[in-house]
């Protein structure tokens, strides 16, 4: 394997790498994220998580009481009560912004630089080799 195919090789895989980054950037909390929100005086408890989905909604026996058109008010305000929670929880905990311009000169001067040092690592075993092979050539 030659020294270009091989520097060709690893500035490929981090180009690569490099366009994959610049169109994946996402973040995902490392945590689940929860949201509360609360109805008919308290009677109503719902509990969303990350993703908007309602993990919980808990009722309280009295709530039962309550006309059914009033307590689907109720109970319609308690997750979007629930969902505004978990969007203003989502956004305090979210991790700073990932600038894909400053990643991607990151991963730039990551593939000069591993460009250079495998350029290094390569002539150096080159060199290695004639050696062992200038050695071999005078011992016969």
């Amino acid at each position: 394997m030659s020294t270009h195919h091989s520097n060709e090789d690893l500035g490929q895989l981090l180009e690569t790498l490099r366009s994959t980054v610049r169109k994946n950037v996402a973040l995902s909390p490392a945590e689940p994220v929860i949201g509360t929100g609360t109805g008919a005086a308290g009677m109503i408890e719902v509990t969303a998580v990350t993703g908007g989905q309602i993990e919980r909604i808990s009722l309280d026996p009295r709530a039962m009481r309550v006309p059914s058109e009033t307590l689907a008010e109720e109970l319609r305000d308690a997750v979007n009560e629930a969902l505004r929670s978990l969007q203003t929880s989502t956004t305090a905990k979210a991790a700073p912004p990932i600038d894909p311009n400053a990643l991607t000169a990151q991963l730039e001067k990551l593939q000069e630089t591993s460009v250079r040092q495998m350029s290094g690592f390569i002539e150096a075993i080159a060199l290695a080799q004639n050696r062992l092979s200038a050695r071999r050539d005078e011992s016969r």
